[in-house]
C-alpha cells in the first residue's frame, strides 16, 4: 500500500546553527549530536522557538510502541521534535508504522490531526519540505520548522529584515511565502496584506504595518528598546522573528546580528541532465530488486537491513509485472521481460512465494495484511493453495457494508486481490459500491474516507475499481499533476516517486497512458528523473529513504504503463 494512511503531511527543516560532535567508531565517524534551532508553529500560536542538541539515541513517540531508532544512527528530525518538546514542557504523540518504520506525527502540544478537515502536521528543513520524522537526518545548523495544517495555510511566511534601526527612522522588513518548491527551487514570492508587527521585550507599545504588493512593510518606532517582529497573514503558517534594536545608544554596544536577510533567488535543482531511457531504467531497477532480495526471500524497505512485509508485497508485485503476472502486468505479454534475466525474475519469485505463503497463514493477520499478502500472491505465480487460502481468509474480513475494514486503502487492495472468477463476484460488488461512495465531491478519494483527497488514495482506488463510475476521480489526478508529471502526497509537498507510481497504476487501469504528458510532464518521465546508476528510484530527487519499497512501486508503474524492457550488456 502507499504511504498516506501513515504519513497524510510530510515534515520539513528551516535553517538552524550549532554544532556537530562525532565520535569515531570502527575507524569512521559517525554524528552523535547537532545543534539545530526548533520552530513549532500550532495551529494559534508558536509553541516553541529556540535551539536544541538533538542526540542519536532512540525516539520514542508515545504511542506505546516504545523507543524507536531514528536518523540512520545519528540525529533525526524525530530527535529535533522530541529534544524541542521537552524544552517547552509538553508532550507530543506519532504512531508508530513498522512497515514504513516511521512515525506518523498525530500530536504536538495541543494541536493533534483531524482527518475530517485533512489538518495534519508537516515539517521543513531549510525551507524545503522533509519526508518522514524518523527516517529524515538533520544536519548541524539546520532550523526545522514543525507547522500545523499546512492544507488550510498553504503560504509559510518568511520574513526578513534589518537587525537595528535609528528611533522614528522607517525600517523597511519584507514578506514571502518562503517555502521552496521542488520542481523549481523558488519560494512562492511576495506576500501581500500580511501584518508585520514589532513587539517589544519588556511589555508597551507594539508597532505594526502592512505589506505592499511587495511584500514590503515599514515601520518607524519612536521608543527605543529590544523587539521581537513577526509577520502573520490569512492561510498562511507565521512567520520566523527577527530580532530588532532600536535607539542609537541602546544598540551602539550590541554587536551586530546582521539581521536576517532575504533569500537569494535560487536558479532551481540540478537535473542531471536527460534521464536514461524507461526501458534501460526498468532493466537496471530490475536487477537491483532481485540483489536486494534476502536469503529468506524477503525483501527489505533497503538494501541489507532485515526483510519488511510491505516491501516483499510490493517487489514481488513488481518482478510479477516484469514477467507478465499480477495486478500489474502490461497489456501486451510482449512488454514483459525475456531471455536470462526473466528466468532470474522467475527464481526470485518462487523465494518470495514460499514466504508470502508463511505470511498468509498467520493466525492474528489483519485485513490489511492479508490483502496486501493476497495481491503480492497473484503475482508471485504458483501457490494455488496458497492463492485460494489467501483469498478466503480475506473473504471472511468483508464488512456487511461491502468494506475491508471500513478503510478506503485496503479495501481497494482487497478488491484487486479478490478479482477474477465467479466466487467472490458478490463481495467485489459490494466493495467496489462501497469505495465509490467514498469519492469527494471534488473527485478523488481520502485515505481515511473523508477531508482531502489524495493521490496514493484516489491511484489505489483506481487501479483497483477501474475507470467505470471514477471519471472524476481521473480529473481530479490530471488536476494534481506538477509539471514535471509528478505527484505530491499532499498540496504544498514536493513530488515523490510513491505517490506518482501510485497515481500512475491507477491511471493505467483506467485507460489514461501514464507514458504520455498531456499539458507537461509525464509520470512515466518523472519516474526516470530519479532513477540512479544503481538501478533504485529515489523516493525524491537527492532522497533514497526506503529504495528498495519506491523502486518497487516504480517498477510495478512503468511496466503497468507498457514500458517495454530494453537489454543492456551491464
Amino acid at each position: 500500500m502507499g504511504r498516506t494512511g501513515w504519513r497524510a503531511a510530510a515534515a520539513r527543516a528551516v535553517a538552524a546553527l550549532g554544532a556537530t560532535a562525532a565520535l569515531a567508531l570502527g575507524g569512521g565517524e559517525r554524528v552523535v549530536a547537532a545543534e539545530v534551532t526548533v520552530r513549532i508553529e500550532g495551529s494559534s500560536a508558536t509553541l516553541f522557538d529556540g535551539p536544541v542538541t538533538v542526540g542519536d539515541g532512540p525516539v520514542d513517540g508515545g504511542d506505546g510502541s516504545g523507543p524507536h531508532a531514528c536518523g540512520g544512527g545519528g540525529p533525526s528530525l524525530a530527535g529535533a521534535l522530541d529534544a524541542a518538546a521537552t524544552r517547552a514542557g509538553m508532550t507530543w504523540r506519532g504512531g508508530w508504522n513498522p512497515d514504513f518504520g516511521d512515525f506518523f506525527v498525530e500530536r504536538i502540544g495541543p494541536d493533534a490531526s483531524d482527518h475530517g478537515r485533512a489538518a495534519y502536521w508537516a515539517a521543513l528543513i531549510d525551507w524545503r519540505y522533509a519526508g518522514g520524522a524518523c527516517q529524515t537526518p538533520v544536519a548541524a545548523g539546520a532550523e526545522v520548522l514543525w507547522a500545523y495544517d499546512t492544507t488550510a495555510r498553504p503560504a509559510v511566511l518568511r520574513l526578513a529584515g534589518t537587525d537595528r534601526a535609528t528611533v522614528g527612522t522607517g525600517v523597511a522588513f519584507t514578506v514571502r511565502d518562503g517555502w521552496l518548491r521542488a520542481d523549481s527551487g523558488e519560494d512562492g514570492g511576495p506576500v501581500a496584506g500580511a501584518a508585520v508587527t514589532a513587539a517589544p521585550a519588556v511589555g508597551g507599545r507594539q508597532w505594526s504595518a502592512t505589506t505592499g504588493p511587495d511584500g514590503t512593510a515599514t515601520l518607524a518606532i519612536d521608543t527605543p528598546g529590544e523587539y521581537r517582529v513577526t509577520a502573520a497573514a490569512p492561510a498562511a503558517v507565521r512567520s520566523n522573528a527577527v530580532a530588532l534594536c532600536v535607539g542609537d545608544e541602546l544598540c551602539a554596544g550590541r554587536p551586530p546580528q546582521g539581521g536576517v536577510a532575504p533569500p537569494t533567488e535560487p536558479s532551481g535543482p540540478a537535473r542531471g541532465g536527460t534521464p536514461p531511457p524507461a526501458g534501460r531504467v526498468l532493466a537496471r531497477s530490475l536487477r537491483y530488486l532481485l540483489a536486494a532480495q534476502r536469503r529468506g526471500g524477503g525483501f527489505p524497505l533497503s538494501p541489507g537491513a532485515t526483510a519488511a512485509a510491505t516491501s516483499t508485497a510490493w517487489a514481488t508485485v513488481a518482478l510479477g509485472a516484469a514477467v507478465g503476472r499480477g495486478p500489474a502486468r502490461p497489456r501486451s505479454r510482449r512488454r514483459a521481460v525475456r531471455g536470462p534475466l526473466a528466468h532470474r525474475v522467475e527464481r526470485a519469485l518462487r523465494r518470495a512465494r514460499r514466504t508470502l505463503a508463511r505470511a498468509i497463514r498467520a493466525p492474528a493477520a489483519t485485513a490489511a495484511e492479508l490483502a496486501r499478502t493476497a495481491v503480492a500472491l497473484r503475482a508471485a505465480g504458483g501457490g494455488r493453495a496458497a492463492r485460494r487460502l489467501a483469498r478466503r481468509r480475506l473473504a471472511a474480513r468483508q464488512r456487511s457494508d461491502g468494506s475491508f475494514a471500513g478503510d478506503v486503502n485496503v479495501t481497494a487492495y482487497a478488491l484487486i486481490a479478490l478479482r477474477g472468477g465467479r466466487r467472490h463476484a458478490e463481495g467485489r460488488r459490494a466493495a467496489r459500491r462501497w469505495l465509490l461512495a467514498r469519492g469527494a465531491t471534488m473527485g478523488g478519494f481520502a485515505a481515511a474516507g473523508h477531508g482531502a483527497p489524495d493521490p496514493d488514495t484516489t491511484g489505489a482506488v483506481l487501479w483497483a475499481a477501474g475507470r467505470r463510475g471514477n471519471a472524476d476521480a481521473v480529473r481530479w489526478l490530471d488536476s494534481r499533476r506538477g509539471p514535471a508529471g509528478g505527484f505530491a502526497a499532499f498540496p504544498g509537498a514536493a513530488a515523490n516517486g510513491q505517490s506518482t507510481a501510485l497515481a500512475a497504476l491507477g491511471l493505467a487501469r483506467a485507460g489514461r497512458d501514464p507514458r504520455r504528458p498531456w499539458g507537461g510532464g509525464s509520470p512515466a518521465h518523472f519516474l526516470r528523473t530519479l532513477a540512479n546508476p544503481d538501478g533504485a528510484i529515489a523516493y525524491a530527487a537527492g532522497d533514497r529513504r526506503t529504495p528498495v519499497w519506491t523502486t518497487s512501486q516504480a517498477v510495478a508503474a512503468l511496466v503497468a504503463a507498457g514500458v517495454r524492457f530494453q537489454r543492456s550488456k551491464e
